[in-house]
């Protein structure tokens, strides 16, 4: 009932720096694309990262996915243009737009893909930006997409409404877009932010629930936590970190 087709996308959050006139230029005193970029982006962590005999690089981390991806694509077509670089802004601002759109788009494709109804525009632009945020390595926006498709089988073959079932697997994971600005339980942030706008209690309380933030025991809540777990378990889906196998 499920074969997927597509191609898993593995996002690279650094740029390699082999000339070293960029390299002492970035190292300076004073204000460079790294700084520059660094207020332009919210919570966004970029530093130079030069070790011993390894390749120098910048590296990106945190913040939100969409202004992360933005500055990386700023800095790779600023890098071959270091005469440029007081156009930091401009380039930063072009390239954020374009992804924004893209989001956009990505978001619609789901939606449709789903054929579900009355999903708020903000919801949309927030899935597709997902597209850039990564969990164990894995992509938000296609963990989203495959676990909605997983719980609406699995709705459908236990008699549970498998639009309820759809739109909590696309919504599940949606704080992800957001939770580095906000304190908490992603799934909780998820919740609070598909019921602020328009999701049914339903399916808001379903999705606060697959972590076990809220105790519930519907079947809607198991067949979404049951899906969220074929998602994360699926052979290659996921990289274990070494923090995780402590924990284990």
């Amino acid at each position: 009932r499920y074969s997927p087709e597509f191609k898993w996308p593995k996002g690279i959050n650094s740029v390699e720096v082999t000339d070293r006139k960029i390299i002492d230029r970035l190292t300076q005193e004073g204000r460079n694309i790294i700084t520059d970029l660094q207020e332009l982006t919210e919570h966004v962590s970029i530093q130079l990262s030069s070790e011993e005999n390894k390749p120098a690089s910048i590296r990106l981390a945190g913040g939100y996915g969409i202004y992360r991806e933005a500055a990386k694509l700023t800095i790779e077509e600023l890098l071959n243009k270091p005469h440029q670089w007081h156009k930091v802004k401009n380039t930063y601002d072009r390239v954020r737009t374009q992804l924004e759109q893209q989001a956009i788009q990505l978001g619609k494709v789901a939606i449709k893909e789903l054929k579900l109804n009355n999903i708020h525009f903000e919801i949309v632009k927030m899935l597709g930006a997902l597209n850039w945020r990564t969990s164990y390595r894995q992509n938000q926006f296609y963990h989203s997409l495959e676990v909605a498709k997983l719980a609406g089988i699995l709705a459908n073959e236990l008699g549970v409404d498998p639009e309820a079932a759809k739109r909590s697997g696309l919504l599940h994971d949606i704080g992800k877009g957001i939770d580095y600005r906000i304190e908490g339980s992603h799934a909780v942030i998820s919740g609070d932010y598909a019921d602020r706008f328009g999701e049914s209690k339903e399916i808001c309380d379903a999705v606060m629930s697959h972590h076990s933030d809220l105790v519930l025991e519907t079947p809607l809540s198991y067949v979404l936590r049951a899906a969220v777990n074929m998602s994360g378990a699926r052979p290659g889906a996921r990289v274990n970190l070494a923090e995780g196998a402590q924990d284990r």
